[in-house]
């Protein structure tokens, strides 16, 4: 199967046996590794890295299809459906 994969550049701000955490600029990015996950050079907390990574789903729910917002008529159609009859005189 063929996944997109990604890669954040940054400092490492946390790390432990199933995550790093990398802050790029203000953005902060928490990726799960396990200890497959290849590690090459020393990193550290304050260890400028770049990680490499990919997004699989976990779990999908699915939802119900919304049903349409129901319409109501304006007045002048209800009147001009009614049945009136005229005559002249």
């Amino acid at each position: 199967m063929k996944v997109d994969s990604f890669q954040v550049t940054g400092t490492v701000s946390a790390m432990d046996d199933s995550s790093i955490t990398v802050m790029k600029g203000k953005e902060r990015f928490q990726i799960a590794k396990d200890a497959a996950t290849k590690v090459t050079g020393e990193v550290k907390v304050g260890s400028k890295v770049t990680v490499h990574y990919k997004m699989y789903a976990v779990d999908v729910e699915g939802r119900p299809k919304p049903s349409p917002p129901r319409r109501s008529r304006p007045a002048f159609q209800a009147f001009a459906s009614s049945a009136f009859s005229f005559s002249a005189r």
